[in-house]
């Protein structure tokens, strides 16, 4: 289902570094990020 290629270390939004994939299903994608300005922070970024 990759239409977009959000490869590991890709940068989204100059905001957020994608680190991995999750997961899949038949409607989304789910990639693992962290903030450019705060490594800290950490999120989950749902693509469909």
């Amino acid at each position: 289902m990759d239409l977009i290629d959000l490869s590991e270390g890709k940068v989204i939004s100059k905001r957020w570094v994608v680190d991995e994939k999750l997961g899949e299903g038949s409607c989304a994608t789910v990639y693992k990020v962290h903030d450019l300005n705060d490594t800290r922070v950490k999120a989950a970024l749902k693509v469909s």
